[in-house]
Parts: C-alpha cells; structure tokens; sequence
C-alpha cells in the first residue's frame, strides 16, 4: 500500500509496456479504456487495504489513461490490434522506446540527495562545519 503514491489513472500505460504483463492483461487493459470517469482525475488513486490483494491491473485503466499518449504525443493506434502482435507494430516499438526512456522523477531525486551529500563530504569533515555552511 506504501508503494502505490505514484500511481494514476495515466501512468497505469507505462504497463502496457512491460514485456511481464501477459497479452491477455494488455487486451484487458485496453478494453477498460472505454470506462467512463470524471474529465479531472485524481492525483493518486485511492484503494481500500482488504481489496488491494483482488485488484489488477485493468482495475486501475480508465479513459483518462489515455492521456498518457496524449500528453507524450504518442500515437494510439496500435492499441487497436491484438498485443501479442505489437512487438512488431513500428507505432508501438515508437512509444515504448520514449517510454523506457523516461526518468523516474524518485530517482532522480536520490541521485540528487545523494550528490549534495557528497558535495557537503568534500566541503567539510565536521557536523559544525556542515552545519555553518548549510
């Protein structure tokens, strides 16, 4: 449950990407696109503990999943045929190279923790120090 603050309604595409999740989830997925939500979704979903063990991933896929593509300019049209045959669709090898190509904004993150504690490492080697130049 700790894990699920970066989920969300768009972010649930990058899934379709991953070569672990089974073509009959990705058809599922797809299929949950014509569900119906709010034009605002929720900056994170919400889910109750006694259900999590239940849900998957189609569970979490709504129309506004489809901003994903949108937002990132991708093109869309590959969802319409079977995902066992998008490996070798051009559309899709397109926006699964961009979509591997993004950054985790976490990591990015630490990376940057963990650069200024080493920068603050070289600058001085006593807690007083660290603290003056803070």
């Amino acid at each position: 449950m700790n894990h699920l603050w970066y989920l969300s309604e768009e972010l649930v595409a990058l899934a379709l990407f991953d070569p672990a999740i089974t073509a009959e989830e990705k058809k599922a997925m797809v299929a949950a696109l014509e569900i119906e939500v709010d034009n605002d979704p929720e900056k994170r979903i919400h889910v109750e503990l006694q259900s999590i063990r239940t849900k998957e991933l189609r569970d979490f896929v709504t129309k506004n999943t489809c901003n994903f593509f949108v937002i990132l300019g991708l093109h869309q049209d590959f969802l319409t045929e079977d995902p066992a045959t998008w490996a070798s669709n051009a559309m899709y090898i397109t926006a699964e190279e961009i979509a591997k190509s993004l950054t985790v904004t976490n990591d990015t993150a630490e990376r940057g923790v963990a650069l200024i504690q080493e920068y603050n490492g070289l600058l001085s080697k006593t807690e007083e120090q660290t603290q003056f130049i803070l």
